[in-house]
């Protein structure tokens, strides 16, 4: 198919899609009562052996009279609440704004953040049609506030960009964080709101169906959105791949009308200790080629670039928080489809590394991208990198549905990627790469097969991660995150995860810049 003359065949939807609705966060004075359409406030399960009521308002409001205490418990009792983590209670009051009490769970020193971001994400959720909401729940610090202010951005999100209906539910427009006096806990509220915002813009990107979200368009949104002066951009496009030898980039995406494309951003603060590098697969469609997915598996196949979309919402936030980390990000993007030109099973491709690969299966095509970004990546001469992939299934059946795997051949680089996660809020958990994978992976004819002979799926997640490794020089901190199973959530919302695409990765890998500005 000749590129050159070939188009989308249709206007795109929208130059760029945005949310109907950006939830904004405000911080107010905790000793002045707001003006408020609803009013939401903890409730604890109160734990202590001589209590007289089993549950209780956490930190309520001065301003909050004793009779008014007194009768929102009265209520909360005899609707049977229990203070239960993320449990939601409606109270009613005539002439005074509702009050919202979320659960906190079990009274204690201290609450969590990732309690607090949990539980002010199930309350923004289901704040439909409200234009203000005043949230007092317990900010004794700045982890707190900026807990709580992620998750209000994150549970208010909603993608509306394809409702048509004029009666379409409307998130909350706008949030009042009731907080102490204080710098710290307000520009941590700012940073909470920056890292949220990075994140439902990946949400959005992952939920724009491919039709309009290809990889030329992609690109172009990229381009419109990173406007910062501190961040410098450049675009491959397909000829540029083609006279780079970027030939597995090149060969994933031939059989699509949508020519491919590599992203890459960089962003270099004065005086950073340390060079970190973000590499994300962006697959904007993935049939699977002549390996063919099956029509189940191939409905949320828009998600598989989510590793893309990731390392680019990092980057937005990284510049806007001026984190101190000389970063490096790449989006590998390409539509993996069946033609004619298409990719064929023992085809056999030779990378931009000078590797040749053999191609035993066209749905293991995110590793053939990955290869030729991570080895344009390390021309950048990294301190540490980072892969982020919907690389296997296998992820899902080893993690569940809520845990990305790390996987790393040491274990500093991987623990420090699951540290920089715990802090952010999500679940990472770190994996090995065994010797034995990659013997898995010899082929007779090529460097390195891109599967495993036969029917042998065992290990799945760690032979994709050792097929990485083979373009990963020794030495070098390196990490794949594999986010298949956490991508995109084809259930009902939970915490601050919606249903649809997740944006998960992207508030480790802020965590991550930030901790690397003392250096690698």
């Amino acid at each position: 198919m000749c590129w050159a003359c070939s188009g989308p065949g249709r206007d795109t939807f929208a130059t760029l899609l945005f949310l109907g609705v950006v939830t904004v966060v405000e911080t107010v004075p905790r000793d002045s009562r707001p003006k408020c359409d609803v009013l939401v406030l903890g409730l604890l399960q109160n734990q202590a052996k001589q209590a007289q009521a089993p549950i209780e308002l956490a930190s309520p409001p001065t301003w909050l009279s004793a009779a008014e205490r007194a009768e929102v418990l009265a209520q909360a009792t005899a609707l049977k609440a229990k203070g239960r983590i993320e449990e939601i209670t409606r109270i009613a009051r005539p002439k005074a704004e509702l009050i919202l009490l979320v659960g906190l769970g079990g009274a204690g020193e201290k609450i969590e953040p990732s309690v607090l971001r949990k539980a002010a994400a199930s309350a923004a959720r289901v704040l439909v049609d409200v234009n203000v909401a005043g949230f007092c729940l317990p900010v004794v610090d700045a982890p707190a506030a900026q807990a709580i202010t992620e998750g209000i951005v994150l549970g208010a999100y909603s993608f509306t960009a394809y409702k048509t209906k004029a009666d379409a539910p409307v998130p909350l427009k706008k949030a009042l964080l009731l907080t102490p006096t204080n710098p710290q806990i307000k520009q941590a509220a700012k940073t909470g709101e920056i890292t949220s915002d990075a994140v439902n813009f990946a949400r959005d990107l992952i939920n724009t169906p491919a039709n309009d979200l290809y990889p030329a368009e992609f690109a172009k949104r990229v381009r419109a959105t990173v406007k910062t002066p501190a961040v410098k951009i450049k675009i491959w496009d397909e000829k540029q791949l083609f006279c780079e030898k970027m030939n597995a980039i090149i060969d994933v995406g031939k059989g699509s009308q949508h020519p491919p494309r590599l992203i890459r951003l960089e962003y270099k603060p004065r005086d950073s200790k340390a060079h970190l590098a973000l590499v994300g697969k962006g697959i904007t469609f993935d049939t699977g080629g002549y390996s063919i997915k099956p029509a189940t598996g191939m409905v949320t196949m828009k998600a598989d670039m989510s590793g893309a979309a990731a390392v680019i919402a990092a980057m937005v936030a990284i510049a806007e928080l001026k984190i101190k980390t000389h970063v490096t990000a790449y989006a590998v993007l390409a539509e993996n489809m069946v033609s004619a030109s298409a990719q064929r099973p023992s085809d056999i491709i030779k990378s931009y590394s000078g590797k040749t690969i053999e191609v035993l299966n066209t749905d293991a095509e995110g590793r053939l991208v990955l290869a030729d970004a991570i080895t344009r990546a390390l021309e950048d001469k990294p301190d540490v990198l980072v892969d982020v992939a919907t690389l296997t299934g296998a992820a899902s059946i080893a993690l569940g549905k809520r845990t990305a795997g790390a996987m790393a051949r040491t274990d500093a680089p991987r623990s420090r990627i699951v540290s920089a996660a715990n802090k952010a809020g999500e679940q990472i958990w770190g994996m090995p790469i065994p010797d034995e994978m990659r013997a898995s992976l010899d082929s007779d004819v090529a460097d390195i097969a891109n599967i495993s002979k036969g029917a042998d799926a065992s290990g799945g997640m760690l032979k994709g991660a050792a097929f990485l490794a083979e373009f990963v020089p020794e030495g070098l901190d390196w990490v794949h995150l594999d986010i298949a199973n956490v991508a995109f959530n084809d259930s009902s919302p939970y915490g601050y995860t919606p249903a649809g695409g997740t944006g998960f990765g992207v508030r480790t890998l802020i965590a991550l810049a930030t901790d690397l500005q003392g250096g690698s």
